[in-house]
């Protein structure tokens, strides 16, 4: 979308992503346990991926210490 002359133009990629849009977010609204499936999938992705990383900042820190004794 932009402005010409005060008046919002749509492109064409702009509309086609809009109702690809739509339409996936009509699939969530028909069967919201896809969507809460979805959502539980990502957080426990999410959970497994900080605790990756806490893991490994640990790690390095142990490493750095030892070799700063």
């Amino acid at each position: 979308m932009h402005w010409r002359g005060g008046v919002v133009i749509e492109r064409e990629g702009m509309r086609e992503r809009k109702k690809e849009g739509e339409r996936e977010s009509s699939v969530a609204q028909q069967n919201p346990y896809l969507l809460q499936a979805r959502r539980k999938e990502l957080r426990s992705n999410k959970l497994l991926l900080k605790s990756q990383i806490i893991k490994d900042e640990s790690e390095t820190l142990r490493i750095f210490n030892e070799a700063a004794i």
